[in-house]
């Protein structure tokens, strides 16, 4: 189950790491300065199709912000039994 402390802490930390204000985060995910202050307070949690948005827009897996936290390999099981990391798998954008 998700920590919504942990997961708020996050958001707030990937914010401040693209040196954005809680202004300009809901601005961008079409929502208020309020309630983006309640997601980061663990108060509330952004819905999935923000949380989708915020980790296109943060540049990391729906899973670590699920987590709250990096996970520096993800890896994943291939049906064949071989495994994958995911970050090349769904696009961690190499090189641009």
């Amino acid at each position: 189950s998700m920590n919504q402390i942990k997961t708020g802490n996050f958001i707030k930390e990937l914010r401040k790491e693209k040196g954005m204000t809680q202004e300009e985060l809901a601005e961008k995910l079409s929502t208020y300065r309020r309630t983006v202050s309640r997601w980061e307070t663990g108060r509330n949690l952004p819905d999935i199709d923000i949380l989708l948005e915020m980790a296109e827009l943060f540049n990391v897996e729906l899973i670590e912000i699920i987590d709250g936290e990096r996970k520096n390999n993800i890896d994943i099981k291939e049906k064949d039994g071989s495994i994958t990391n995911l970050g090349e798998k769904y696009g961690r954008k190499k090189g641009n």
